[in-house]
């Protein structure tokens, strides 16, 4: 059983503590988020970084061949929508989405979804969850949204992509579906959903 600890702030949390963040993070991180016009946008990115910097150790981030947000010796990811961001940290590579529930429209669904997830997709939340659980493998993966977005598989439990056995857990959260998928040969993720303040 692989165990996965899930950080997870609101916006109102990020936006009350914003000082005490600033303070734990770099000058250049700083100025990436002073850069963001949007206040939500900016608040994500301050949350997220945060949540970054205090729980994957002192190491660098760097990024690897695909543009994954990586540092040595921690496996992490992280996710924001829906009024809320996340960051898990796992002990192999892992992949994080959230999406809120109300999030799409019609015209976004034929563009992202094979027609069989759309006729499965008993109400319009189960979207969600499905764009969850592809967005998830991709960021495992390393591989990011792709224009081949239909023909990754969603579910949870086992799933093939790439030559590569995942393995996904999904759950709402918060008026969202978080899915956390691991490149992991274990059946069973168990999540701790810990509030960092």
């Amino acid at each position: 059983m692989k165990t996965v600890k899930l950080y997870v702030l609101s916006i109102d949390e990020i936006k009350a503590n914003a000082l005490k963040m600033k303070a734990a993070l770099d000058d250049e991180t700083l100025k990436k988020i002073d850069g963001i016009s949007s206040e939500k946008a900016a608040l994500e990115k301050l949350g997220s970084s945060y949540l970054v910097a205090k729980f994957t150790g002192d190491n660098k981030v760097f990024f690897g061949e695909r543009g994954k947000p990586l540092k040595r010796g921690v496996f992490f990811n992280a996710s924001h929508d829906g009024g809320i961001v996340a960051l898990g940290v796992a002990d192999c590579d892992i992949g994080v989405d959230v999406c809120a529930l109300n999030r799409f429209e019609r015209a976004q669904i034929s563009r992202v979804f094979s027609e069989e997830e759309i006729a499965s997709a008993g109400k319009k939340s189960d979207l969600a969850f499905f764009w969850a659980q592809k967005e998830s493998l991709l960021k495992c993966d390393g591989a990011g949204i792709c224009a081949e977005i239909k023909s990754v598989p969603c579910g949870d439990g086992e799933r093939f992509f790439g030559g590569k056995r995942y393995y996904s857990r999904t759950f709402e959260y918060f008026n969202c579906a978080i899915c956390i998928t691991l490149l992991t040969a274990e059946d069973i993720i168990e999540h701790e959903i810990i509030n960092p303040l």
